[in-house]
């Protein structure tokens, strides 16, 4: 009995963790977008963090994610 529920709950998981990858690749997304924002209008800290290259490192934290997902489905 306990096998049947496991994989009757399995496709289900397996669509949440599918789901839960893109809300993370779509957080990150949306972080650069609203980081380099803030910098173009001079607000401190992004324009800081900018200057300091941190859009550069969460781009290519974005790009990992992108080609690893695979890890997480």
């Amino acid at each position: 009995m306990a096998d049947e529920h496991v994989l009757q709950d399995a496709p289900h998981r397996e669509v949440v963790r599918v789901g839960l990858v893109d809300a993370v690749i779509d957080v990150q997304r949306e972080g650069i977008e609203q980081v380099r924002r803030l910098a173009e209008r001079g607000c401190e800290p992004q324009a800081g963090w900018v200057a300091d290259g941190l859009l550069d490192e969460l781009t290519d934290r974005l790009d990992w994610s992108r080609a690893h997902r695979h890890l997480f489905e």
